[in-house]
């Protein structure tokens, strides 16, 4: 029997789900960067890593078996926390195997260099300053993070609820950006849905379509 995990074959992406929305970030980017001989893989507890893996628990039993438990993972930064974004199936058979599993860490600036598509969900203040909070704590050298939401017409009301929920020294590292309908956008040609990311605006990627329906830059 042949295994539908080692006949697919293209660009590869990484869809991750949870309570802020769908974050769907480009693997063979990721994997560009993290194998770039400066970054250092490191081992993931393995309650860690049975952590991220409840995030997605989508994956092919009978691929397990064919991987490589040695070959590093990819982690990324997003809302909500640290993502397994390669290396789902090494990790599944290091924690099956009792093996160490090592990954590298892309840093926020990478992360978010390699996230195509992000879908956030209605967010309350305190659960927004809460998940600054937290990437603000795991990135102690990041000087400024910038953060953008879809615009709506409560838009200052909600950057005002959200900046009195922080510090005055995590609101001087914070820039929050509302985008309208007036700021540039990519439109899909197959489905019609709008998209105000930038990276989906310069590889034509669709989050709708899970595709890049139109022409890259």
């Amino acid at each position: 029997m042949t295994c539908p995990r080692c006949e697919l074959k293209g660009h590869q992406i990484y869809t991750v789900e949870g309570e802020l929305g769908k974050f769907i970030f480009d693997v063979e980017k990721a994997r560009r960067i993290a194998f770039d001989g400066h970054h250092r893989a490191f081992e993931v507890p393995p309650d860690m890593l049975q952590m991220m893996l409840l995030v997605n628990e989508e994956h092919c039993v009978e691929h397990i078996d064919h991987v490589d438990p040695m070959r590093p993972g990819i982690l990324a930064q997003r809302w909500g926390g640290i993502a397994l974004i390669d290396g789902n199936h090494r990790a599944r058979r290091c924690l099956r195997d009792q093996l160490p599993f090592r990954a590298f860490m892309l840093d926020l600036k990478e992360s978010m260099d390699c996230m195509i598509q992000q879908e956030q969900k209605d967010l309350s203040p305190e659960l927004i300053a809460r998940e600054l909070r937290g990437m603000l704590n795991n990135n102690p050298q990041c000087e400024m993070m910038t953060v953008e939401f879809s615009s709506d017409e409560n838009a200052a009301a909600s950057e005002t609820a959200v900046r009195c929920l922080l510090t005055d020294d995590e609101n001087a590292r914070i820039t929050i950006h509302f985008l309208d309908k007036d700021h540039p956008h990519f439109c899909c040609r197959i489905c019609g849905s709008v998209s105000y990311n930038s990276n989906d605006i310069a590889q034509g990627y669709c989050g709708q379509c899970h595709a890049f329906t139109g022409e890259h830059c």
